[in-house]
């Protein structure tokens, strides 16, 4: 009536090949990994830093335009405040309703 064979099945030779090989791709899969992961984290850090340095040459360059745009006001009080009414006109006929 029982058809299960009650005595334990043993991996055959090709099994264990099987079993070897899948383990052996598996630690060079993660090994793989380890070092995709660590070759990010290195661009990742020089992209960074990069950036870092752009935005501290950019953060310079504009303090000295404003201290250039400070500078003429001062030298040039009236054709600054024409300036600013001018533009302020032009911006608002820009975005004045029709």
């Amino acid at each position: 009536m029982n058809d299960i064979p009650t005595t334990p099945v043993t991996p055959t030779p090709l099994a264990d090949n099987v079993i070897e090989a899948a383990n052996e791709l598996k630690a060079a899969a993660e090994a793989k990994a380890r070092e995709f992961g660590q070759a990010a984290g290195q661009k990742l850090n020089e992209f960074k830093d990069a950036a870092g340095k752009v935005f501290e040459d950019s953060q310079g360059k504009w303090k000295d335009l404003g201290d250039t745009a400070v500078a003429y006001v001062k030298e040039n009080p009236g054709k600054s405040v024409l300036a600013g009414l001018g533009a302020g006109f032009l911006i608002g006929l820009l975005f004045r309703d029709k």
